[in-house]
């Protein structure tokens, strides 16, 4: 059975995210994580039959392309975000818990959705967030064509389509996998 609710928050995945690329001791940008956090969701859509939404949460087409809000006001006024600055709960920055157990992670038991992230993190993480941004403001990606719906920035802070994220994100999870497989 489809189940078109998600299982997660936007934060649930940007704290697995950013967990990788902590314990990796990579750099990440607010602005790179908002557009792993949108890759992610499209991939989920085409590879997770079960719980096809990662999370509930709109993608809006913002100027500097899709965004997810929640995530965006958390972080606003960080350039980098450093190892300690998970989400714990919407709408209180001051917030502060050290108990690990109480940040909002992807299920440990749940496969599906931890090959489907990791997968786009392999892919992107050496991607640095500029480039990240040309390819998704890319004419006639999804931003693109709800950004500007009825003329340039008429579609501005518009949720994106999820059928158009499917159709953009198709081509590229399959070049992925060939990829993968050839270099098997």
């Amino acid at each position: 059975m489809i189940n078109r609710r998600a299982r997660y928050t936007a934060a649930h995945i940007a704290n697995y995210i950013l967990r990788y690329f902590h314990v990796n001791k990579k750099e990440i940008t607010h602005l790179k994580l908002q557009k792993l956090l949108y890759i992610a969701y499209g991939w989920n859509l085409v590879l997770n039959k079960e719980h096809p939404r990662l999370f509930d949460e709109s993608i809006q087409a913002w100027k500097l392309g899709p965004v997810i809000p929640s995530v965006y006001y958390y972080y606003k006024n960080k350039k980098e975000i450093g190892d300690e600055d998970y989400i714990f709960s919407y709408g209180d920055e001051n917030f502060v818990e050290s108990i690990p157990s109480k940040i909002p992670v992807i299920d440990k038991n749940d496969d599906q959705t931890l090959k489907i992230v990791n997968a786009v993190i392999e892919k992107y993480k050496d991607v640095n967030a500029s480039d990240l941004v040309k390819r998704l403001h890319e004419e006639n990606s999804p931003w693109y064509k709800t950004y500007n719906k009825g003329g340039q920035a008429r579609g501005i802070n518009q949720p994106l389509d999820d059928y158009d994220i499917i159709e953009r994100s198709t081509p590229v999870i399959k070049e992925f996998f060939r990829e993968k497989i050839k270099n098997q």
